[in-house]
């Protein structure tokens, strides 16, 4: 199954490490993993990372990494892609200027890769908020280290998550396909694909979606009624209603 939806800002890059566009964020989410996520109630839990230990004093974090986690160009993810992205995001390293979200990582002194499969982050103090930091994937995206070398990151993502990008038409669609070898197993994630179109006419998007070629779209009071009148088996969420930028797909179970 192909999930179909509309993007109403042009999208000018893919690369949210240099683009701090809303319309950038909503189609990196569904490509990029962090090593942390959080669960139904919030709370922070290991993604990329099969491990967590706080130090006693509040003072260093140290992650064991999931074995077999691949990157969408094949490449099996390491503690130095872990680095990397960490350095790129914040500037340090001399790979690119900080970000706009290097500000997420202030509290953290140094990164270390003692081996392929450990990273260790030692703070300027304690904050017991780091994991909840690490939650949220504009801190730290994760990259394979190869990122600018082998490829133009505004042009074509590598990211771990459950989707991977097939096409990218600069102000028209971006096109995902289903992430074969996600680490949360073969039967993950649940649709084949998605297709994000550019489409900046609000009535435009909506008469596209009461014909059938959209599948989601988030509606005005006013477009309501013609939608439910337009759809049948029309399921509408109201639970925060004008507030949906992004619809992303995950396959964790909560």
């Amino acid at each position: 199954m192909l999930f179909r939806s509309p993007q109403e800002a042009k999208v000018n890059s893919l690369d949210q490490m240099t683009s701090s566009t809303i319309s950038t964020r909503n189609v990196a989410m569904n490509m990029f993993e962090s090593l942390v996520t959080r669960d139904e109630n919030m709370n922070p839990i290991p993604e990329l990372a099969a491990e967590v230990v706080e130090a006693p004093d509040g003072m260093m974090y140290t992650f064991k990494l999931r074995q077999g986690v691949k990157f969408h160009n094949g490449k099996e993810m390491t503690s130095a892609d872990v680095k990397y992205s960490f350095e790129r995001v914040t500037g340090r390293g001399g790979i690119q200027a900080a970000t706009s979200d290097a500000q997420l990582l202030s509290m953290v002194q140094s990164v270390e890769t003692p081996d392929e499969r450990t990273v260790t982050f030692k703070l300027k103090e304690p904050y017991g908020a780091f994991a909840q930091v690490l939650a949220d994937v504009r801190a730290l995206p994760l990259l394979p280290a190869e990122t600018t070398k082998s490829f133009d990151p505004a042009r074509q993502m590598a990211g771990s998550g459950p989707f991977a990008l097939k096409a990218y038409e600069p102000g028209a669609t971006i096109t995902y396909a289903r992430n074969n070898d996600w680490h949360l197993g073969n039967d993950r994630p649940f649709l084949d694909g998605i297709e994000m179109s550019i489409i900046r006419d609000a009535p435009a998007a909506l008469a596209q979606f009461l014909g059938g070629a959209l599948d989601a779209l988030p509606l005005l009071p006013v477009d309501l009624k013609k939608a439910k009148d337009g759809v049948k088996g029309l399921v509408i969420d109201q639970s925060a209603p004008l507030m949906i930028q992004n619809i992303t797909f995950s396959g964790l179970d909560f």
